[in-house]
C-alpha cells in the first residue's frame, strides 16, 4: 500500500516517490499525478513516436519536417511548398494534409465524390460555372477559388459546379425554382 508521499506506478508496479511522477492538475485543491511514473511514460510516449511515424494505429503519422521551405503530405505524398498547407488556428503549426487533399477529404465527407469526380464534372463543363458559363473570379489570399460543389440540399445529390456567386445566388433564393423565375420575370419586366 502507497504512503502519502508514494505512488504504486500502473505500468511497472513499482512503488515511487511522489517526485517521480508527473503532475496532472488539482482535483478538489489536492494535487494529482499521472498513474504512471515519468520513466513508464516517458516508455510509452516514444514507443507511441515510433509507431505513429510507421503510420500505425489511431491518429496516423506524424507531420513530416518542412525542410527547404517543403513539406510532404501525409496524404497524397507529395512535397509541397509551405503555403500549400493550412495552419492549425490554435497553434499555428501547419497541418498533415495539403489544401488540395484537405478539400479532396472534405468534398468525399460532404458530398460523397473524389477528386477524380470534381475534375470530371470539371471538365464536362469546360472549367466554367453550369450557370453563368465564365471561370471563377473569386480570389482569397491564397489565389483563385475552385468551382463550388453545388447538391440539393434535401437529398444531398450533387447537381453540378458553380462559381461562387451564382452559388451565393441560389442559396438567397433558398434553391427554389419558383422564386429563381420569379427573378427572372421581376428583371426582363423591369428592362
Amino acid at each position: 500500500m502507497s504512503s502519502p508521499e508514494t505512488k504504486t506506478c500502473c505500468v511497472c508496479k513499482e512503488e515511487k516517490p511522489l517526485s517521480e511522477f508527473s503532475p496532472n492538475g488539482l482535483r478538489k485543491g489536492v494535487q494529482q499525478y499521472r498513474s504512471s511514473c515519468r520513466l513508464c511514460y516517458s516508455r510509452a510516449a516514444l514507443k507511441n513516436y515510433h509507431r505513429r511515424m510507421r503510420g500505425e494505429g489511431p491518429g496516423g503519422p506524424l507531420p513530416s519536417p518542412i525542410i527547404d521551405g517543403k513539406k510532404r503530405c501525409s496524404h497524397c505524398g507529395e512535397m509541397k511548398l509551405e503555403r500549400e498547407f493550412n495552419r492549425n488556428p490554435k497553434n499555428k503549426l501547419l497541418y498533415a494534409w495539403c489544401r488540395a487533399c484537405t478539400h479532396e477529404g472534405l468534398r468525399l465527407k460532404k458530398y460523397g465524390i473524389s477528386i477524380t469526380d470534381y475534375e470530371r464534372m470539371f471538365t464536362q463543363q469546360n472549367g466554367v460555372c453550369a450557370i453563368c458559363r465564365r471561370p471563377e473570379r473569386n480570389e482569397n489570399r491564397y489565389g483563385l477559388l475552385s468551382l463550388s460543389v453545388d447538391h440539393d440540399h434535401k437529398t444531398g445529390k450533387v447537381r453540378g459546379l458553380l462559381c461562387q456567386d451564382c452559388n451565393r445566388g441560389l442559396g438567397q433564393f433558398k434553391d427554389d425554382p419558383v422564386l429563381v423565375r420569379s427573378a427572372a420575370d421581376y428583371l426582363e419586366r423591369s428592362r
